[in-house]
């Protein structure tokens, strides 16, 4: 499985919109699309979400938890990526390399931003 990544291969193919997925369990999250199914509901607002995930961070909100927290500064995230996209306030990594003038920012909205200057 890990080796599709290197590939790019996609084997698992939706028979309604034939979108690829590398995997059939992504396959068949993405099968709710066109059935409308939604398998989680929360016990506190009635919301209904196709992924047991998207529920837990639901249940975030009515909680309060902020499970993510940053080991530098403490400062609390709901969710991982908003996590990770903190952590470039103390690392100071520019992952972002503007093809043109060679700028470097370090996030991806900052270089689309810089984008228009060059159109």
């Amino acid at each position: 499985m890990h080796t599709l990544i290197h590939t790019g291969e996609h084997p698992s193919v939706c028979e309604v919109c034939c979108k690829k997925f590398m995997t059939s369990h992504a396959l068949k999250l993405h099968t709710v699309v066109h059935t409308g199914e939604r398998s989680f509901t929360c016990e506190v607002c009635s919301a209904k979400f196709t992924q047991l995930g998207s529920l837990k961070r639901d249940m975030y909100i009515h909680t309060g938890e902020h499970p993510f927290i940053c080991e530098v500064c403490s400062e609390e995230f709901v969710k991982s990526y908003a996590l990770k996209r903190h952590m470039v306030v103390h690392t100071g990594e520019r992952s972002f390399t503007c093809e043109v003038c060679s700028a470097k920012f370090t996030q991806l909205g900052s270089l689309k931003r810089h984008m228009r200057f060059h159109n």
